[in-house]
């Protein structure tokens, strides 16, 4: 385990030395409707916070998740699912 999270935490620190950090301002995003979406289209509420930081902030998502595969956001990722429209 120690090789793989040291590994891991390497290539993190290379990322966030590439990233810039932003006040994600949680208190403006409409939480009633992320839960409606939530109930009624199952849609992942985290998922659903993220996405919305990314657009208010114009910002990009790194991630593996394949719930972002018909999101609105620009999403960079080794994931093939994802990668599909490209």
């Amino acid at each position: 385990f120690r090789s793989v999270a040291k590994s891991t935490a390497d290539a993190v620190r290379r990322i966030l030395g590439l990233c810039q950090c932003i006040n994600n301002d949680f208190r403006s995003i409409n939480i009633n409707s992320l839960i409606d979406n939530y109930e009624s289209k199952s849609l992942d509420f985290n998922d659903q916070i993220l996405a919305e930081i990314c657009i208010t902030n114009q910002i990009k998502l790194i991630t593996h998740d394949g719930d972002f595969a018909d999101s609105d956001i620009i999403v960079l990722t080794a994931n093939n699912s994802l990668l599909r429209g490209i």
